[in-house]
C-alpha cells in the first residue's frame, strides 16, 4: 500500500490533481513509516527522512496547489461576496 501511496500520490502532486487529498495520503504513508522505525527501537538517522518528508506533506497540505495546477482549473476557487 506504501509503495502505491507514494507513486501514484507522487503522480497527482506532479500534476497538482487532487493535490491536498494526496498531501493527507502520503503524510498518514510517513507517519506509518516513522512510527513502525521507533517501534523497531531504531535510531534518528533512520526515521528521519520520514519524519522531514512527514513535515513537508503537512506543510503543503495548508499551502495548497498552485495557480498552474490541475485543481485550480477543474475546481476553480469559490469567490467571497465581500
Amino acid at each position: 500500500m506504501a509503495a502505491v501511496t507514494e507513486t501514484i500520490g507522487g503522480q497527482l502532486l506532479v500534476l497538482g490533481l487532487f493535490f491536498r487529498w494526496a498531501c493527507v495520503a502520503l503524510l498518514f504513508t510517513m507517519v506509518v513509516a516513522a512510527v513502525s522505525h521507533l517501534a523497531q527501537g531504531e535510531g534518528f538517522g533512520d526515521y528521519s527522512h520520514a519524519v522531514e518528508s512527514g513535515i513537508v506533506f503537512l506543510g503543503l497540505t495548508f499551502i495548497g496547489p498552485g495557480k498552474f495546477s490541475i485543481d485550480q482549473t477543474l475546481f476553480p476557487p469559490r469567490r467571497r461576496l465581500f
